[in-house]
């Protein structure tokens, strides 16, 4: 069996790579050394990677992996590839330069440090941002966010303030260090600490660069991972505790700096139903299919929280009442297009009502609290036809 694969590893690496990285392959593939090498290995396999050719003719890096099944008289071998990243390399024949080494740090930088860069234009827009940093907010590339600023990505509850230190970094060749502010990351809402400074170039401040903390990753991780009192456990999302302190956050924003924002409720109406006709395992997968929906489908800059059972609310920036009234039917329509759920039919009808910030109906009265905010949507939501 094993000279059949090597055969066919053999005619593969004649088709996919050039003379030079096809004698690399070959070596690699060897069958007179490769399962001595295999057995030498501590790990129990080989394994090496490869640009190779698909069948579009484009080139892709792919990691090749040899394992041994059976040590007896008729020798198995698994093999398996998989796309990998390309690794940061000088171009062959090239003698390594200060300035390329620089480069090559840089490159490396990027796509492996943990701490969440960014980088931006003189105007606060996004020129880039660390591998780390993309993947925390659920970005699939640096192209989401570039020549966007924080205001068009819509994940501070205080616009305001970022703005204004940021400001001072580009204008007056401050250092922000340390500052304490809130940032929406996937639909919730999260405690961070920033770090900002000037970029110079022969002189003159050009853009700046940053990174953040997430004080209540900090948190958990010195911790020991206990849960959070303002985490509803089944889904990852705020819970009620966690969903009131975002709100006051939120009307907080609104009286200093007549930050708009709309509150969205979405309820099951026939919760109790549910309740009564399944398990308590089916209604968790029910409620955690429920939170990836919102998750998916209320953007970037929305906080989601789960009130109780099936009832969740989403608290947002706004432009005007329009677009939040347009979000809350989507969602209402995304939820109610669950059908199934672990096997099992299901039928969903959702409610929903929006508070929005600047309303009369808030303003008008004395009681301008949170918690009045809170009962005027749960009063819409329960007179809603």
């Amino acid at each position: 069996m094993l000279p059949t694969i090597s055969e066919r590893l053999f005619r593969r690496s004649r088709r996919n790579s050039s003379t030079k990285k096809t004698a690399r392959y070959l070596a690699f593939c060897d069958p007179e050394t490769i399962v001595e090498r295999i057995r030498k290995s501590p790990y129990g396999r080989i394994s090496c990677r490869f640009r190779v050719r698909d069948r579009q003719g484009k080139y892709d890096w792919r990691e090749c992996i040899a394992i041994l099944l059976s040590s007896g008289t008729h020798l198995l071998m698994l093999t398996a590839t998989w796309v990998v990243e390309a690794p940061t390399l000088l171009p062959e024949g090239t003698a390594a330069t200060s300035k390329d080494f620089a480069a090559l740090l840089w490159q490396s930088f990027q796509r492996n440090t943990r701490f969440r860069y960014f980088w931006k234009d003189k105007e606060r827009r996004f020129l880039g941002a660390t591998k780390s940093f993309l993947k925390y907010y659920g970005f699939q590339s640096v192209d989401e966010i570039v020549g966007k600023t924080d205001e068009d990505m819509n994940w501070h509850v205080d616009n305001n303030a970022y703005r204004l230190d940021e400001l001072d970094v580009l204008h007056k060749g401050k250092t922000i260090e340390n500052v304490v502010g809130e940032c929406i990351i996937q639909g919730e809402l999260h405690h961070i600490t920033c770090y900002k400074w000037p970029l110079y170039q022969n002189g003159e401040i050009i853009g700046l660069m940053g990174v953040f903390v997430d004080v209540d990753a900090m948190y958990r991780d010195l911790h020991q991972k206990l849960p959070s009192p303002f985490e509803d456990t089944i889904t990852g999302l705020h819970n009620r505790q966690g969903f009131l302190g975002d709100l006051t956050r939120y009307q907080e924003a609104y009286t200093m700096d007549k930050q708009d924002y709309a509150l969205i409720l979405l309820e099951s109406r026939f919760d109790k139903h549910i309740q009564d006709s399944y398990d308590s395992s089916f209604l968790r997968v029910l409620v955690r299919e429920e939170a990836d929906i919102l998750r998916r489908h209320t953007g970037k800059g929305a906080a989601i929280s789960r009130i109780q059972n099936a009832t969740f609310a989403i608290l947002r920036r706004e432009t005007s009442h329009k677009e939040s009234e347009e979000l809350a039917r989507e969602l209402q329509y995304r939820l109610q297009a669950i059908h199934e759920v672990a096997g099992n039919p299901v039928t969903i009808t959702y409610g929903y009502s929006v508070v929005h910030s600047d309303e009369p109906a808030i303003h008008h009265l004395s009681d301008t609290s949170i918690s009045h905010i809170y009962r005027l949507a749960l009063e819409r939501l329960r007179h809603k036809d």
